[in-house]
């Protein structure tokens, strides 16, 4: 993970004016845990921790509550977790996000990348990891 996301921490916790022993209490995380992910960016949110994040930043914050779900959409493909329509279109917003495209626009190209990976049996953390260290 990167720096943003340690900033992204650091934004909902201040947004939702709580300690980072609360903010770990509302997802079932540790205050511990919270301090890691804003001082390393090492977090592994997953989809129900970011819906109840996205849920509790609401309207108020929808940018960062669209960056939570962004986040927890990666790190579910990344934990197992089942694809389902909000995930598939966090994923795809994530994607359109970084390329600047229309999140229709990029469903055929994240289609044709997550197909070749099953071909050639490369797991979505191995894609990650490869794609991070510039391999």
């Amino acid at each position: 993970m990167s720096s943003d996301s340690a900033k992204l921490f650091v934004h909902i916790q201040v947004a939702l004016q709580l300690s980072q022993k609360d903010l770990g209490a509302l997802i079932g995380r540790t205050k511990r845990t919270i301090q890691r992910w804003q001082s390393k960016g090492t977090s592994m949110l997953t989809g129900e921790e970011a819906r109840i994040l996205a849920d509790h930043l609401g309207t108020a914050h929808g940018d960062l509550a669209e960056q939570v779900l962004a986040l927890g959409a990666r790190h579910g493909a990344l934990l197992g977790q089942t694809a389902t329509p909000q995930v598939l279109e966090a994923i795809l917003g994530a994607a359109a996000l970084e390329g600047d495209m229309a999140p229709r626009a990029v469903r055929p190209l994240v289609a044709a990348a997550f197909e070749k990976a099953a071909e050639e049996g490369v797991s979505v953390q191995a894609v990650v990891a490869a794609l991070r260290s510039g391999g």
